[in-house]
């Protein structure tokens, strides 16, 4: 949204030397809901990327330190990376956004390859049109005949 409502100002005001990291970039988290913010406090940083593909890389960047770990996503709808937090949070794993599409995982595949993870879990079922099995052997650089273990 482009405001804080009038509860999210009550809350905000009742905190002192507040901080916030803005996740999202400018269009999804508007110039005007941030400097409304900082009214309440202090804006640290804004990690938006180019797509929500790239935002989550950057979140991975900011707050996870050589993780053993990934968790995909499918980045087209929220209930997998909703009811992924828990596991991720239990593997000390970011998130990342992915789908079928080369444009789509190029930044998954480059956040695994320099943090040398090629361990990590899938949310939802090998399909076409969200993360196929092959998709997640690119990102985690696995070649094509290793095996995948699905676990329900």
């Amino acid at each position: 949204t482009g405001k804080l409502s009038a509860l999210q100002k009550e809350y905000l005001s009742g905190i002192e030397g507040a901080k916030f990291i803005i996740i999202g970039s400018e269009d999804a988290v508007s110039l005007d809901l941030e400097e409304e913010l900082g009214e309440y406090g202090t804006v640290e940083d804004r990690l938006g990327g180019n797509s929500r593909y790239h935002t989550s890389v950057l979140i991975a960047e900011r707050f996870f330190e050589k993780p053993e770990y990934a968790v995909l996503a499918y980045g087209q709808e929220f209930p997998d990376g909703l009811s992924g937090a828990p596991l991720a949070h239990a593997l000390k794993a970011p998130i990342l956004l992915a789908r079928n599409k080369d444009a789509s995982v190029k930044y998954a595949v480059s956040y695994c390859e320099e943090n040398e993870i090629t361990l990590g879990y899938v949310l939802g079922e090998n399909s076409e049109e969200r993360i196929s099995d092959a998709y997640a052997k690119k990102i985690f650089g696995l070649n094509e005949n290793d095996e995948i273990i699905v676990r329900e």
